[in-house]
C-alpha cells in the first residue's frame, strides 16, 4: 500500500468537486482526508515549538474530523467507523495536557489581574509545560505515532470503500438533514439552560455547538445552501464565550489538581489559593453571562 504523505494537498477545500447529485460518502471522504493531512502538516511547528498555534490547528483539525465522522457516520459501515472514531480519540489524547499548559500560560486566556497572580506560579508551570513538550515532542518521533497516522489513513480509505444506502445518496440532501438535526440538537440543549445549571450542562451546549459549526463549515465548502434560526454571527459569538469558559474550568482544574499539592513555600501556596479564588469567581460569573445569553438566544 501507498504510504500516506502529508504532504500531497496544500489546501483542504481547494479540490473539492461541489457537483450536484454527487454521493455523501465521496464528498464527506475527500473532506475527511484532507482535513487529516492538514493537521499532518503543523507537526513541524509542533515539533519546534515554534508557535503554540500549530497544535491547537492541529487539534482542530483532528477533533473536526471526529465530530463529522460521529454526525455522518451512518453513510459508513458502522464497524469501520467505530475502529476510526477510536483512532481519531488516540491522536488526539497525547496533545491534551500539553494544550491546557498553553491555554494556562497565554496572556489572553486570563483578565489582568488573574496574570498578575501567575507570576509566583510561572515557574513551576513552565516547568511542567516544559516536561509535557518533551514528552510530546518524543512521541511525534515516534514508531507508535507513526504506525497510528498509517492505519487512521488506512481506515479513512475503508470507509470510503464501504458506503451504506445513505452514502449514496446526494451530499446536499444528507448534509441538510444532519444539519436540521443538529441545529434541533444544539436549540434543545440550550432550551435545558437555566440559573442553576451545572457546569457539565454548559459543558452540553459547548460540544453540541462545535459540532453545528464543524458541519456548516462542510456545508460551505461543499456550497450547501444552510437555512439557519439560529444565526451563524450569533453562533460563532457563543461558540467564543463557550471556549473561553472551557478554558477557565480547565486552568481551575490544573491549579486544584496539579499545583494546590505540590509542597510548596507559604507564598507560592498562597498564590496559588488566591489564583484558585479569583479563577473561581470569575469562571462563576462568565457562567451566568452564558447562561443569560443562551436564555435570549432559546427564548
Amino acid at each position: 500500500m501507498r504510504e500516506f504523505s502529508s504532504l500531497s494537498l496544500s489546501n483542504p477545500f481547494m479540490h473539492f468537486n461541489t457537483q450536484t447529485d454527487q454521493p455523501a460518502f465521496w464528498l464527506l471522504s475527500q473532506y475527511l482526508l484532507n482535513e487529516f493531512q492538514l493537521a499532518q502538516m503543523h507537526e513541524t511547528g509542533m515539533a519546534c515549538d515554534r508557535d503554540t498555534e500549530y497544535l491547537h490547528q492541529y487539534r482542530v483539525s483532528l477533533r473536526r474530523c471526529r465530530s463529522l465522522l460521529a454526525i455522518l457516520q451512518a453513510c459508513y459501515r458502522s464497524r469501520s467507523v467505530d475502529l476510526l472514531l477510536q483512532q481519531f480519540k488516540a491522536l488526539m489524547e497525547p496533545t491534551g495536557k500539553l494544550r491546557d499548559l498553553d491555554v494556562f500560560i497565554d496572556p489572553k486566556s486570563h483578565d489582568p489581574i488573574r496574570f498578575e497572580m501567575l507570576n509566583p506560579l510561572r515557574p513551576q508551570v513552565q516547568l511542567e509545560r516544559n516536561q509535557a513538550f518533551e514528552w510530546f515532542s518524543v512521541w511525534l518521533k515516534s514508531n507508535d505515532y507513526r504506525a497510528l497516522k498509517q492505519a487512521t489513513f488506512t481506515s479513512l480509505i475503508e470507509c470510503a470503500q464501504h458506503p451504506t444506502h445513505l452514502g449514496l445518496e446526494d451530499v446536499h440532501a444528507v448534509t441538510t438533514e444532519k444539519w436540521m438535526q443538529q441545529q434541533k440538537k444544539l436549540r434543545k440543549s440550550m432550551g435545558n439552560i437555566h440559573a442553576d445549571s451545572a457546569d457539565d450542562d454548559i459543558h452540553t451546549v459547548r460540544i453540541a455547538c462545535k459540532k453545528m459549526r464543524y458541519l456548516t463549515d462542510f456545508a460551505f465548502a461543499l456550497n450547501i445552501e444552510l437555512k439557519p434560526n439560529l444565526p451563524l454571527k450569533k453562533l460563532k459569538q457563543l461558540q467564543t464565550e463557550l471556549g473561553a469558559f472551557n478554558d477557565s474550568a480547565c486552568q481551575i482544574v490544573f491549579c486544584r489538581d496539579h499545583l494546590a499539592p505540590l509542597q510548596c513555600d507559604g507564598e507560592t501556596a498562597e498564590a496559588i489559593q488566591s489564583f484558585i479564588d479569583h479563577a473561581m469567581a470569575s469562571h462563576q460569573h462568565n457562567k451566568q453571562r452564558i447562561i443569560r445569553l443562551l436564555n435570549q438566544l432559546s427564548g
